[in-house]
């Protein structure tokens, strides 16, 4: 599994239970999005529960930092287990 070196470092980074990140590259430029604790509006979603999420998860961090989202062909994402090993990701419903 490839991935650049600052994707693993920003997920490990992320002060969450859970580290992952997406990236894509533009040109010679990686773009990454983290997990984290911080709210978007933009993102609002409605869990089954009935519970609001305003959090944001690394796909839709990654979206937010986009100046052109729907040039993007691909998007690739990583989680990384408390050790630092690569381990399976699935993005959820609402990514």
């Amino acid at each position: 599994m490839y991935y650049p070196s600052i994707v693993k470092k920003l997920a490990m980074n992320n002060d969450q239970p859970f580290h992952l990140a997406a990236w894509v590259k533009i040109g010679n430029q990686y773009i990454v999005g983290v997990n984290s604790t911080r709210c978007s509006c933009k993102f609002h979603r409605i869990h089954p529960d009935g519970t609001s999420g305003f959090h944001l998860h690394a796909e839709m961090d990654l979206l937010r930092k986009l100046n052109y989202p729907s040039d993007v062909k691909e998007i690739n994402v990583v989680r990384f287990h408390k050790d630092g090993r690569p381990t399976m990701a699935m993005p959820c419903k609402y990514c």
